[in-house]
């Protein structure tokens, strides 16, 4: 879980001319610089960054509102503020926020967040789009948290600046424009019965379809009660109360066995049109009877709190009909024991949780016997065959380069029947140990699963991956450095950071995204949340929990000891 209402980072630092330069930096020769608030006033919360093609920066915080910061002309107001709708409590809130492609020619903005529960029992989306209709019972000032409820995906329309020919000067947006995309109702939302594993990011394909990011919506380790698996029906999450509002059907209330169910958008990587929030049609499970239903818009899943994720540059198709939105790269939460960076290389990809933490089996929930009501068992009734339903455990297999034939489980030797789904593990690209330096990478011996220590070589001894062993709590996630004001061995290498052990490393991968080489950055970061890249300055961007917006340039003049100028 991000643990995003635990820690402030202290910093101390010097103050010249409103600016903060941090004595806690990366390596010689970088400068970090804090960003303020445009209105004067600390970030409150502050969960993710954007900039558009101007190189205009867009910060939003997690209860709801985006700030725009734009040096040139100052904007002191709220680009947007929804604060009254979101549910933002826990680790949840607003934490996605896209810009259209197109958003200079057309506008469209689009948010993802957790809905506060007194704002849907109260007010209802209109079908062709428009402001929310709340009854007599609705108080913008009352909040109902640490209960039932679910993720949405809306879009609003900027207001085009006046004389303006195109909205890269627009500062506010129309409440009128706004449409719900995901989640108009508790029912189509992504459901959520405890305190985090909510929503995760938003973003754009290179084939302008929506891409978002869901968690599992499972109660994690409970005080009290410890790790121990969510298979429905717990009592300490708000699953009795999901069910009766309609947020769960029966057949979700599988806790943290939601993310291997495809007919649920919980611990899913989503792919979505943006103008009308139906699945694709390229999409691995696309129905085009029923559009809008989880298993159209799921891309891929098997994931417990995709977190942050990102679009590594220059892969995949420019349309959408070719089915490839490029290659996503995801930073997904561990439970108790592995955090995982995973790259998601094509449609259908199945990360394993909660069957596999990791690289490995996960010991506690891989051996827990839960019934995935899609997969209705053929030969239950007859034989002595008392499984009505495939567990999920039944349908996925490690990961192999050759997999086995998956066999019923009351016979061990008929095959199962071919409209049943079936999977295998996808590993991470790499995974690191919550309680001590163990990170380790993933390859092959012959056609076994392999998973080596960063450092060390594989059984074969063709290949090692450069770098120290780490440890981490939280994997938020990262961006691409695509630019070439940093030095050589950064160009063209993926910056992921962790929030629990506060640090930033550079990954270095192939053309294939095969890891080759981990370095170290910033092991005093502070709680990682968000890292983006300006495509213009090239300067790189972070967000240290809760309330440090971070700018991260080079001088080559101070690397090679002369005076550090601010540029």
């Amino acid at each position: 879980m991000i643990r995003l209402n635990i820690l402030l980072l202290l910093l101390v630092g010097t103050i010249i001319m409103g600016v903060t330069i941090t004595t806690a930096v990366p390596p010689d020769g970088f400068m970090q610089t804090e960003i303020a608030r445009p209105d004067g006033n600390p970030w409150n919360e502050a969960v993710g960054l954007t900039f558009d093609d101007q190189s205009r920066m867009f910060v939003w915080e997690r209860g709801g509102r985006v700030w725009i910061i734009d040096e040139q002309s100052p904007v002191s107001s709220p680009f947007l503020d929804i604060s009254h709708e979101v549910g933002s409590w826990g680790d949840h809130g607003m934490l996605g926020f896209a810009l259209d492609p197109n958003y200079g020619l057309n506008g469209y903005v689009y948010l993802l967040y957790i809905v506060d529960r007194h704002y849907w029992q109260h007010c209802t989306e209109p079908v062709d789009g428009g402001p929310s209709v709340c009854d007599a019972g609705y108080d913008p000032n009352t909040d109902a948290y640490s209960e039932a409820t679910f993720g949405r995906i809306t879009r609003y329309t900027a207001i085009l600046a006046p004389g303006a020919l195109d909205y890269h000067a627009a500062i506010a947006v129309d409440p009128a424009s706004r449409k719900v995309l995901l989640g108009e109702a508790p029912s189509t939302g992504a459901p959520t019965t405890r305190e985090s594993h909510g929503v995760g990011t938003l973003m754009f394909g290179q084939d302008n379809t929506l891409l978002a990011s869901f968690g599992d919506g499972s109660r994690s380790c409970a005080a009290g009660v410890g790790c121990i698996p969510d298979i429905g029906a717990d009592p300490f999450t708000y699953s009795a109360q999901a069910l009766a509002d309609g947020i769960l059907s029966a057949k979700e209330d599988v806790g943290a066995y939601r993310s291997q169910l495809i007919d649920s958008h919980a611990g899913k990587i989503l792919r979505l049109d943006p103008a009308t929030g139906d699945g694709v049609p390229s999409n691995p499970f696309f129905d085009a009877s029923a559009p809008r239903v989880p298993r159209s818009r799921v891309w891929a899943l098997g994931l417990r709190n995709p977190f942050r994720m990102t679009i590594r540059p220059n892969s995949g198709s420019d349309v959408a009909e070719d089915g490839n939105p490029g290659v996503i790269y995801v930073g997904d939460v561990g439970w108790k024991d592995w955090e995982e960076l995973n790259v998601v290389t094509g449609p259908a990809q199945n990360f394993g949780w909660p069957v596999f933490e990791g690289m490995t089996l996960q010991p506690k929930y891989g051996v827990e016997q839960v019934p995935n009501r899609d997969a209705p068992n053929s030969l239950f009734g007859t034989g002595g065959c008392a499984q009505e339903f495939f567990y999920f455990t039944d349908l996925i297999q490690q990961d192999t380069l050759a997999p086995d034939l998956l066999l019923n489980p009351c016979d061990g030797v008929s095959t199962l029947p071919p409209d049943i789904l079936t999977f295998v593990h996808q590993r991470p690209i790499v995974d690191w140990y919550q309680k001590g330096d163990n990170a380790r990478w993933s390859t092959y011996n012959g056609t076994m699963a392999e998973h080596p220590q960063i450092g060390e070589p594989n059984a074969e001894g063709t290949k090692t991956v450069p770098g120290q062993p780490f440890a981490g709590n939280t994997s938020t996630g990262g961006t691409w450095y695509t630019g070439s004001a940093f030095p050589s061995q950064y160009h063209n290498t993926y910056f992921h950071g962790d929030y629990g052990a506060g640090w930033i490393r550079s990954f270095v991968f192939d053309a294939n995204n095969e890891l080759l080489e981990v370095q170290d950055f910033d092991d005093d970061a502070g709680g990682v949340v968000a890292i983006v890249m300006d495509p213009k300055t090239e300067a790189l961007y972070y967000i240290a929990w809760t309330a440090l917006v971070r700018k991260i340039e080079y001088d080559a003049l101070s690397a090679s000891g002369s005076e550090l100028v601010k540029r």
